[in-house]
């Protein structure tokens, strides 16, 4: 979560990654492969390439719901097999 300032009003926003699996555990959505995030949620190739495997592990202890955790993890091993490895940084 970051604070971001509008104007005279502060907000918490989550990260692009964090909204995406809040979004997966209130949907309770199963994982069904990239093509649901590239096309179903537009959702830039590229973006998702762009994710560090710290941002999948930071993840991981925040979410007790089952399913939220193995599309995160489904996510992260489909991520590894289309880059061929998450980055470190």
């Amino acid at each position: 979560m970051d604070r971001e300032k509008f104007g005279k009003l502060t907000a918490f926003v989550a990260q692009p990654l964090r909204a995406l699996i809040d979004l997966v555990a209130l949907r309770k959505e199963h994982w069904s492969g990239l093509d649901w995030l590239t096309q179903g949620m537009r959702i830039d190739e590229d973006r998702l390439r762009s994710l560090r495997r710290k941002d999948s592990f930071t993840l991981r202890p925040v979410y007790k719901h089952k399913a939220a955790n193995v599309f995160l993890h489904s996510l992260e091993d489909a991520i590894l097999t289309t880059k061929g490895r998450l980055t470190d940084d």
